[in-house]
């Protein structure tokens, strides 16, 4: 069980974050070696199994760390919309989620309907890794539009619950 008062002092935990930095000894963003930290893909939020899931962990300097967990942050200054953002997985020809590199300009590649604004992702079952590009991907759709879609819907359900726990934050 893990103390969530002091959750990263815990024996499993530490032996959990030295396994995975000699596996991955390198920011999976920069691929520099200096001041690395252990990070959680998606947010655990006291989720014992997501805590201590190795599969939900990365590598990162502390420069990328400190960007990913303020990712959310600017946020508070745009509109808010009622208007759903339908993300649709396992679409043939739908944005391919391991073209990290084409993010930015892959977050244009919405269908703006009168009613909603749909995204088709190649992808289905996404793992850790795809839902943090999907992540990358929506909050850069966002800017675009000056708006932040509160009403997420997909035909994953893991999709939606990571979209409400990120609003939330």
């Amino acid at each position: 069980m893990i103390n969530w008062k002091y959750p990263y002092n815990s024996k499993r935990w530490i032996a959990l974050r030295d396994k995975h930095l000699w596996k991955q000894p390198y920011c999976v963003k920069c691929e520099t070696t200096f001041n690395l930290q252990v990070d959680h893909i998606i947010s655990h939020r006291n989720n014992e199994d997501l805590f201590l899931d190795p599969e939900n962990l990365q590598t990162l300097c502390i420069q990328h760390h400190s960007e990913k967990t303020n990712q959310t942050k600017g946020l508070i200054f745009f509109k808010r919309s009622n208007l759903p953002l339908k993300i649709n997985t396992g679409v043939v020809g739908g944005i391919n989620l391991h073209l990290e590199q084409f993010i930015k300009l892959q977050a244009h590649y919405f269908t703006n309907y009168a009613t909603h604004c749909e995204f088709n992702i190649k992808q289905n079952n996404l793992n850790y890794k795809e839902l943090q590009t999907l992540v990358d991907l929506v909050l850069e759709f966002f800017k675009i539009k000056g708006l932040v879609f509160e009403n997420i819907k997909s035909n994953e359900s893991q999709v939606v619950e990571l979209f409400n726990n990120l609003l939330a934050e």
